[in-house]
């Protein structure tokens, strides 16, 4: 339909003539404002008509689109290989599964023989029962929720075997972990309540030092054994390795060049450590190392031995000459020729107790030459060692001769380090210049050389009177030839036990 844009016709001149003019005008103007109106409508009719047509061509060309991308879905679905089996997921289990490891101790440890038993826990089997009655109490546990308890027997095992090994220490919770069947985390859980449950139960009754009428007992058994009268022990020094601390500088660091730190022990007649001090660094000397002590603390005050008892301790010339503790003479010191060789020489023989200690406490419990981490409480460890050497002395556990070899190699390698000579007057750092303390300190001196001077003598008289007697008692010549002459033979000081030949390694 097309509408004119032309103006509208004029009325007929007929109407025109009969109507007025204002009625004519009235419908011009209606006339052209409806063509106005539908020349609108029309224009807007083919507008709406453009763009219906645009949108369905739209639609139709998505469509055709659409149809293609699933015709190309379906081809690749028929090309490709079929799918794989859904996995199964794991049905979980209530049971903690088997520990990785071998059952060390449940098969093969029962049939140790006691030889057997002793070179693997470094212990004989009575001294191990004891450990675990004495420590039943704090160590036994009870089964937990889906986890059995390590038994008591076998985290003392656990512990014993961690002392006495010879690996590398960053190697031994690995190896003692496959050895028992157990994970490393629980080594490590089992010696540190192992070693707080020693030291808090056994440490004060195993290493202590005599009291009351045991004091002069310990003495007599000393000079039975060592020829020195009224002595209960011998006090000496050891220097054990440490890893190298953090931010601690050279206070370490020993004469020798190595980092350790310093045990301060007293030895008795049978190789037991009475008294031990643990932790002063590398780098002190054994005056300093005595001084810190509560021992040297005790005996100035003179609470250390009963008052009706004239007794004392040895030492050798790196510690300093006290009433209490006595040293050997020095070059310098005015004496007799014959005093000085016999004390000497008698202090130098007694002195190998407290030797033999120490080389017995390393040898027999490797862990003290691994040069272990502070962090890890080593001095704690230390007591620990010093309390089961005390445990297997009185006991007379076997020593074997290859644990000797362990620590001549070691001292080898890391000699012990040369404390120099202490000097003649040691004085408190607490105490005052004053006449009255200095007089005091010279009097205590020329009591402790009073008494030395007197145990010298008795030495010599000893010395002549056990010659004299050997010379009475002696076998004519013609004796020690004869073949059924047997000499009697009596067991080393550091043995208590026999051996038999299968047993020949054991010292």
């Amino acid at each position: 339909m097309k509408i004119s844009d032309e103006s509208p016709p004029s009325l007929p001149e007929e109407l025109a003539s009969t109507m007025p003019p204002e009625m004519v005008m009235q419908l011009i103007q209606v006339s052209s404002a409806f063509l106005v109106t539908l020349n609108s409508y029309v224009a807007s009719t083919r507008e709406i008509d453009r763009r219906a047509r645009r949108l369905r061509r739209s639609r139709m060309l998505l469509l055709m689109r659409l149809m293609q991308l699933r015709e190309d879905k379906s081809q690749r679905l028929l090309a490709a290989p079929p799918p794989l089996p859904p996995i199964p997921l794991p049905i979980p289990r209530i049971v903690k599964p088997p520990t990785v490891g071998n059952k060390f101790w449940e098969r093969e440890v029962p049939r140790f023989s006691e030889a057997q038993f002793q070179k693997e826990f470094h212990v004989s089997k009575r001294t191990f029962n004891y450990l675990c009655s004495a420590l039943r109490p704090t160590l036994s546990k009870r089964d937990a929720n889906l986890r059995a308890h390590v038994p008591l027997e076998k985290r003392v095992g656990v512990a014993l075997a961690l002392l006495a090994s010879k690996n590398e220490y960053k190697n031994d919770y690995s190896v003692i972990a496959h050895t028992f069947g157990i994970s490393k985390s629980s080594v490590a859980i089992i010696f540190k309540q192992f070693c707080n449950a020693v030291v808090d139960i056994l440490f004060g009754k195993v290493v202590q030092l005599p009291s009351g009428p045991g004091f002069r007992e310990e003495a007599d058994k000393f000079e039975l054994r060592y020829l020195f009268p009224d002595t209960i022990g011998v006090v000496g020094a050891t220097h054990l390795p440490v890893a190298t601390p953090r931010n601690c500088g050279a206070g370490y660091t020993n004469s020798s060049g190595w980092n350790s730190i310093v045990l301060l022990g007293v030895a008795g007649y049978n190789n037991k450590l009475g008294y031990v001090c643990i932790g002063q660094p590398g780098s002190t000397d054994n005056t300093a190392v005595l001084k810190a002590s509560q021992l040297y603390k005790t005996a100035q005050k003179g609470k250390l031995f009963p008052a009706d008892e004239d007794l004392h301790f040895l030492a050798d010339h790196t510690f300093p000459l006290q009433n209490w503790l006595l040293t050997p003479y020095r070059i310098d010191e005015v004496c007799d020729r014959e005093s000085y060789k016999t004390l000497n020489q008698h202090l130098k023989n007694a002195h190998k107790c407290v030797e033999t200690s120490f080389e017995r406490l390393k040898g027999r419990w490797g862990l003290l030459l691994k040069g272990c981490d502070l962090a890890m409480d080593f001095t704690k460890v230390v007591q620990v060692c010093c309390v089961l050497h005390n445990l297997c002395e009185e006991a007379g556990d076997m020593f074997f001769e290859h644990w000797y070899g362990t620590v001549r190699t070691f001292d080898a390698a890391h000699p012990q380090p040369k404390s120099k000579a202490a000097p003649i007057h040691v004085r408190d750092e607490d105490d005052d210049d004053d006449e009255e303390d200095e007089e005091e300190y010279e009097e205590m001196l020329a009591e402790a050389g009073a008494k030395r001077d007197r145990l010298s003598e008795r030495l010599i008289v000893s010395a002549a009177a056990a010659a004299a007697s050997q010379a009475a008692t002696a076998l004519p010549p013609l004796a020690l030839n004869r073949p059924d002459n047997r000499r009697n033979s009596y067991p080393s000081p550091l043995t208590e036990h026999s051996f038999s030949q299968d047993d020949s390694d054991m010292y």
